[in-house]
């Protein structure tokens, strides 16, 4: 056992600011041995099949602990005093394989079992803890007490994916890891798949608690199972449940550790009335921002505030006011503070403050961190003056017109982080609707957006970042698809291989529609992407859309099963000066893919496309990524691990800017 256990580093010594992010502080250290307790990151989310982001946690989650000091205020116990605490690092991650993560994560833990050492995790999503278990339950199955609204009992997703976030548990009691008799989940709740959800956990001899049983149980039972200190946390207006003062009375003679209520009923009367019948047994604290001045008044000894995020100086200047009976002083700054205060119970609001935090580095990250600029979009006819956040990556105006368009059919929260309105919010922005001659354009339904013969879509005005101004039109149609999914390639290719479909150059002749397709293009300075066709055609288009004066052509993910082009292929539309585009999907895809769907197309590998970049240059590709689906990774993120791929397998950074950046942009017109 070492001399002293690990200490968190002092602020006295470092500020909290400073220094190597850990978990609490603690030192860092690769060596599980004589550590008692080793905090562990697992960042990865591969596992989601919807809200990407937990890969995140494990380096916010260090950052916030910084706050945390060493002493309990009530019990002035360390518990750094009491064992030795270290943070071992992150568990090695594969972001694009999720077998592969799974079995490095199950090897980080095996080793930290061995030592002896008990493991605190950070994810990562809740596939995390199958390795994790795999690691820890090898001699024995575990139990497990489960808080979630989830049972993450699933058996598969999109019929044949088994590893998903919504699968670990079912999974680690197939495997023997858990023991379903030993394990209780509680809270869970939300709308089901099947009337049979719940089926399996029962089978098996889970308990499972519905968050319906757990108000059943009533708070009674919850603080009955714990020694912990308990406060109550009484808001019935957004919950439902009221605890009323006897009830209050009869807890708090019946339970010990229950020691502190927060009341945010908005009744400030409520303080009084506890407090009248309890005495000093409990801290009672005010829940609610705009009951803050009376609920001190009344006897309150604390403040579990919202808006403090936004103004703490202030907050705690009322606060210690309040305690401090200067009432009058008190009653101004809360006068003036007041409307602001009023936005505490708007959901929104304090999300919208966490947010603002987070753009000055004082919150969360993003899972996106993009560097953005103001542009504002100006709706014709002078309607309404909008300002939106958008990427300093793209100022292609066809972004606004899809925010505008989210803002149309519903102003999500999303959009509402990006977006505000010069000067005063009007009350009538929900019920905003564009003008009648923009309806057949902008109206929710698909059918309804598209123009009929001989109209006119709307269009607008940009500022871009440098100040110079452009129209949507000169951008909007730049790029034309022939056939995808309902091409005759493939149909035939990963439908049925005795379907048909749209076949755009029989026998190595386009014909009469598609040529009337090139010819507009041509005409209009479009750009060309080749679609899902098969390869013949492909070459058979390129060389007659070059005769008839097209200038911009994309072989749409060339080098997969769709379209298939041979290496001879590509150098040939290459030599006509078509661009060929590789999507990251590619590398994702084939028998061993994550996802069923991606199993039927053809993989080809960054070192495939290094090969590529030698045998027919940078100049003839373009990068993409084709992904952002459910449980794949996002776009941004995609580019980033392609780009770090590329790099190591000795693609130059001169290349990839010619493939990521000046080739698109050529292809677009945006630069000569």
């Amino acid at each position: 056992m070492p001399e002293r256990f690990n200490q968190p580093l002092s602020g006295y010594v470092v500020p909290r600011f400073g220094g190597i992010p850990t978990f609490m502080r603690l030192p860092h250290t690769e060596d599980p041995s004589d550590i008692d307790i080793g905090l562990i990151g697992v960042p990865w989310d591969g596992g989601t099949t919807n809200r990407a982001g937990a890969r995140h946690g494990p380096r916010e989650i260090r950052n916030q602990s910084s706050f945390m000091r060493s002493v309990h205020p009530e019990a002035l116990v360390s518990p750094y005093d009491v064992c030795n605490v270290a943070d071992l690092g992150d568990t090695g991650v594969n972001p694009i394989d999720l077998m592969d993560t799974l079995k490095r994560v199950e090897d980080f833990y095996a080793q930290v079992h061995a030592a002896g050492t008990v493991p605190l995790t950070a994810g990562g999503d809740h596939l995390v803890t199958l390795p994790i278990m795999r690691a820890i339950a090898e001699d024995r199955p575990v139990g497990m007490v489960h808080f979630d609204a989830h049972t993450d009992t699933n058996d598969r997703y999109f019929g044949e994916a088994k590893f998903t976030h919504g699968t670990p548990f079912r999974r680690a009691v197939e495997e023997g890891l858990l023991d379903p008799k030993r394990t209780v989940q509680i809270g869970i709740r939300g709308s089901l798949y099947t009337r049979n959800d719940y089926d399996y956990g029962r089978e098996v001899g889970i308990r499972t608690i519905p968050i319906e049983e757990y108000f059943e149980m009533g708070v009674d039972a919850v603080i009955t199972a714990t020694d912990l200190p308990c406060m109550l946390y009484n808001n019935p207006v957004a919950y439902g449940t009221d605890v009323v003062p006897e009830q209050v009375l009869e807890l708090a003679q019946d339970h010990d550790n229950l020691q502190a209520v927060k009341e945010s009923s908005g009744d400030v009367r409520r303080i009084s009335a506890v407090r009248a019948l309890v005495g000093d047994r409990l801290a009672l604290f005010a829940g609610l921002d705009d009951m803050v001045f009376e609920a001190v008044a009344a006897g309150a000894v604390g403040w579990i505030a919202g808006v403090v995020n936004a103004l703490p100086k202030e907050s705690v200047e009322l606060f210690q006011l309040c305690v401090d009976g200067k009432h009058d002083e008190a009653f101004a700054l809360y006068r003036w503070f007041l409307p602001l205060l009023r936005m505490d119970t708007v959901f929104d609001f304090v999300q919208r403050i966490k947010l603002i935090q987070d753009r000055v580095s004082m919150g969360t990250e993003t899972v996106a961190d993009e560097d953005c600029d103001i542009i504002l979009v100006s709706f014709m006819k002078g309607q309404r003056t909008w300002k939106l956040w958008l990427s300093k990556r793209d100022h292609l105006p066809r972004k606004l017109r899809q925010e505008v368009h989210v803002a149309y059919d519903i102003v999500t929260e999303e959009v509402w982080s990006k977006v505000t309105v010069d000067g005063e919010i009007p009350t009538d922005i929900f019920a905003w609707a564009p003008p009648k001659d923009w309806k057949q354009w902008w109206m929710p339904k698909l059918a309804d957006r598209l123009l009929k013969p001989g109209e006119t879509a709307p269009d607008f005005e940009a500022a871009l970042a440098d100040g110079k101004m452009t129209r949507l039109s000169n951008y909007r149609g730049k790029v034309v698809w022939l056939p995808t999914f309902d091409a005759d390639n493939h149909v035939k290719t990963l439908v049925d291989p005795k379907g048909a479909g749209i076949v755009v150059a029989p026998g190595g002749v386009v014909t009469p529609q598609v040529e009337q397709v090139l010819k507009i293009i041509a005409r209009e300075n479009l750009v060309l992407a080749t679609g899902h066709i098969h390869a013949a055609e492909v070459v058979a288009v390129v060389k007659r859309a070059k005769e008839l004066g097209v200038e911009n052509i994309l072989i749409t993910h060339a080098l997969t099963s769709i379209p298939g082009l041979s290496m001879e292929q590509a150098r040939q539309v290459a030599k006509m000066g078509a661009l060929i585009e590789y999507c990251f999907l590619q590398s994702m895809t084939g028998p061993d893919a994550q996802h069923g769907w991606m199993k039927h197309w053809s993989k080809f590998s960054l070192k495939d496309l290094a090969h590529v970049v030698d045998e027919i240059s940078a100049k003839s590709l373009v990068l993409s990524s084709d992904l952002g689906q459910h449980g794949n990774m996002t776009h941004p993120d995609a580019m980033e691990d392609m780009i770090t791929g590329l790099l190591k397998e000795g693609v130059s950074q001169a290349d990839i800017d010619l493939m990521v950046k000046k080739n698109p942009a050529r292809l677009l017109g945006l630069r000569d």
